[in-house]
């Protein structure tokens, strides 16, 4: 007898169904390995065919070109229901219409169709509740979540699309994404979708990628020869032949890796049944127990990501240095040649950018740019002089010309969190200077012996200085706290000292190390947000939000998913924090793009 494994699926009773193939269907209860249904291929119509399968709360439907058959599973049996012929089905203007896919719910069938419509029939009446028009092209697979009033669906051309419904009478309120998935993927032939608590999973030809809410975009893991995958747990676990792979939700590197068979030669497939793994090989059947995922490898974020975002390019495709962030989503930034940018990114209105005004004898080099605390002043200076404007009215005063060019000039600047009027700089050749803006007198506070400062912040109205090789000054001490560093940030009486791959965070006192994160990408800037209760860290691959009570990761956002929705390629080279609305925050990337991102609703941040 030539025995095939066709599909096994996992009841909410915890009965496993292995069908095999032989002119005949056999349905097994792998547990008790027993027979408990026979199909003859003559007479049906449907499993003869090559069929889409699908099983939900005692109920399981399979989907062919000739039609849908529904099949009861309850106590063991498995109980054929009833019979729908493609042949008789009609839209709405009684035109032929073909079931390419089903998702089932409770009380509630969805079936994708070939005019590129959606059925929501009731159940088990089978009556139709409405028709939704999804795409213009036949669909391949559908899937509905009921939780959400998410649905989501991919066409044959490949185009995925995620819709939100309204709960109650299911018609689309808003797309929330519509992605070509053969940017992700080199071919489009074989293609499956599997809900998420908080988006769905996309299976391609032996790939996975996967679609969150509370992303921009598609995230695809770098696995192939994918055989199952399942969200468990709020991780991802994805099968091959002989190995199986845990990941964080969207995250590029596994947290652990597990091989299973050191022969997948002569494995057919693998399914994931947590917490085991089905081993279908050509000698029989096998269950591999997966181990279990130290928690101390866990970086899943506490919270899901539910953020705003808002971009605006600059004409151009001029690149903004030094941005930052003032009142009512407005942001400032040079551009390469001295220039600086005002951009306005309000949530309902269209985004605009236009130059403020020009810093005469710019060099690039030494652009800085700061804004006070109460947003209403902007600090900036380009190597020859420091201007304070008064951002409403645009009134400009001098606060600072270096004796000496260019070591002399600003390399590092903060404004006093406390009081906008009292401004701290830091230069090139270790000097630190205070200024009061209403007399325009630099008091010199330190020195840093020909080490450019490249952090300075304020605590208790004290200034705090960090130079290049690491040396810090505060209040008449000197600590050697880093041997690289890159920035340095401030928050009460706490600090956080940045370097190339870790955000160091001390108290001041007993400058103990608290805590410590370790970035495996590169990091370019990590700040306090404004109430102090988060860290936000942009390295070269992601925007991690962490808890500054331990250092934790909150939450976070692929960089990669970012230039997916701004069709980019471009790394980011700055970013900027606000200091007026909680983990709001932006990011300025190579060729002119600047993007704004915020928390939906900062209260369900709040841990």
């Amino acid at each position: 007898m030539k025995t095939i494994i066709k599909e096994i699926i996992q009841t909410d009773q915890g009965f496993h169904y292995l069908f095999t193939v032989d002119n005949r269907i056999q349905i097994v209860d792998v547990n008790k390995a027993i027979i408990i249904r026979e199909i003859d291929l003559r007479n049906d119509t449907v499993l003869c065919t090559p069929h889409k399968v699908m099983y939900n709360e005692g109920r399981v439907c399979f989907v062919s070109q000739n039609g849908i058959e529904f099949f009861s599973v309850y106590g063991g049996s498995f109980e054929f229901i009833g019979l729908i012929n493609q042949a008789q089905l009609i839209d709405e203007n009684n035109s032929p219409i073909y079931i390419t896919d089903v998702s089932l719910d409770k009380e509630l069938i969805t079936f994708s169709s070939n005019i590129g419509k959606v059925l929501l029939m009731d159940y088990p009446s089978l009556k139709m509740i409405c028709q939704i028009p999804l795409t213009k092209t036949p669909l391949r697979c559908i899937k509905l979540s009921r939780d959400d009033s998410m649905l989501y669906g991919i066409d044959v051309n490949g185009i995925f699309v995620a819709v939100e419904l309204h709960h109650f009478k299911l018609y689309v309120m808003r797309v929330k994404a519509e992605e070509d998935l053969r940017e992700y993927f080199s071919t489009i032939d074989d293609m499956n979708l599997t809900l998420t608590k908080d988006g769905c999973l996309i299976q391609c030809d032996g790939q996975v990628a996967q679609y969150r809410i509370d992303m921009p975009s598609i995230f695809k893991y770098q696995i192939k020869g994918v055989q199952d995958v399942k969200c468990i747990n709020d991780k991802i676990y994805i099968s091959t032949l002989n190995q199986i792979y845990v990941f964080d939700q969207c995250n590029e590197e596994a947290i652990q890796q597990f091989t299973f068979n050191s022969q997948p030669q002569q494995t057919m497939k693998t399914v994931i049944i947590f917490p085991n793994i089905l081993i279908y090989t050509i000698n029989g059947i096998t269950s591999y127990k997966i181990p279990n995922i130290p928690q101390r490898m866990s970086v899943i974020p506490k919270k899901s990501l539910n953020v705003l975002f808002k971009s605006i390019k600059i004409p151009n495709n001029l690149t903004l240095l030094q941005i930052q962030l003032g009142n009512d989503r407005e942001i400032y930034g040079f551009d390469l040649n001295g220039i600086i940018y005002h951009c306005c990114l309000p949530k309902l209105l269209p985004s605009t950018s236009q130059i403020y005004f020009k810093m005469e004898n710019s060099k690039t080099e030494f652009e800085r740019c700061c804004i006070t605390s109460n947003g209403n002043y902007g600090l900036f200076s380009a190597g020859n002089k420091l201007l304070l404007q008064e951002l409403k009215t645009g009134n400009t005063h001098l606060l600072y010309t270096p004796k000496q060019l260019p070591d002399d000039s600003v390399n590092i600047i903060s404004a006093c969190p406390s009081n906008s009027f009292i401004i701290g700089i830091g230069c090139f050749n270790g000097n630190v200077f205070e200024i009061n803006t209403n007399n325009s007198i630099p008091i010199h506070v330190t020195s840093h012996l020909n080490s450019p400062i490249i952090g300075i912040g304020f605590i208790n109205k004290k200034i705090i200085s960090l130079s290049e090789n690491g040396i810090l000054n505060f209040d008449g001490k000197t600590l050697h706290l880093s041997i690289s560093p890159i920035s340095m940030d401030t928050f009460n009486e706490f600090i956080i000292i940045n370097d190339l791959h870790s955000v160091t965070l001390y108290s001041i006192n007993n400058w103990k190390v608290l805590y410590k994160f370790e970035s495996s990408s590169p990091i370019i800037d990590a700040k306090f947000s404004c109430d102090g209760k988060f860290i936000i860290c942009v390295s070269k691959d992601r925007c991690n939000v962490l808890r500054s009570s331990d250092l934790g990761i909150c939450t976070y956002l692929l960089v990669s998913s970012l230039q997916n929705q701004l069709k980019l390629n471009t790394q980011i080279i700055g970013m900027t924090v606000s200091k007026i609305i909680p983990c709001q925050f932006a990011v300025s990337f190579q060729g002119g793009v600047v993007m704004l991102i915020e928390p939906r609703t900062y209260s369900d941040w709040i841990y």
